[in-house]
């Protein structure tokens, strides 16, 4: 995406009954000291990881779209300081069929800013 645009990501899968949340992460190499991507199976999601620090946050809500899709969109601001950087996205979605933890993950997407 380029300053002072938006950049719509799509989800697909979203579980039918459930809404799916955006987690937005600015480094995907480690999160308070430690390696990412890191395995979350010791919380009860087996084979699911974490593929950033998620330090601007983990719950911004994706749009439905259908009964399976959602979309999330992230407004860039238009100042020149965020050319450059990097932003990583990870969607999540409640399902409590799919594991213990009742809580599902997307892979990561990697974008980068431009002018």
């Amino acid at each position: 995406p380029r300053v002072g645009q938006a950049f719509t990501s799509r989800i697909s899968r979203v579980p039918t009954t459930s809404a799916a949340v955006m987690s937005i992460g600015l480094s995907n190499t480690t999160i308070n000291g430690s390696p990412l991507p890191m395995s979350l199976g010791s919380y009860g999601l087996p084979g699911c990881f974490l593929y950033h620090d998620g330090a601007f946050g983990f719950a911004f809500p994706c749009a439905s779209l259908s009964s399976n899709t959602a979309q999330f969109t992230l407004n860039v601001p238009s100042s020149q300081v965020f050319v450059g950087m990097k932003v990583f996205l990870q969607a999540w979605a409640p399902d409590a069929s799919a594991n213990a933890g009742g809580l599902i993950g997307t892979n990561a997407l990697e974008i980068k800013i431009g002018f």
